[in-house]
């Protein structure tokens, strides 16, 4: 799951948008790099895995 977009300049995070670039640091150099939850990501293909029907 995709929790933010963070600058690889400054380390600013921003809302997981359509947005490439800081406000701050700017085109040239702010590329947003994408934050993910990679556990979340493993709890959800363990309970497809699962198939129980308990899971969310």
């Amino acid at each position: 799951m995709l929790l933010a977009l963070r600058c690889i300049v400054c380390g600013r995070e921003y809302a997981p948008t359509y947005k490439l670039t800081c406000d701050v640091c700017g085109p040239a150099n702010g590329i947003l790099d994408a934050v993910y939850d990679y556990e979340e990501d493993l709890r959800a293909k363990a309970c497809l895995n699962s198939c129980k029907p308990s899971c969310p």
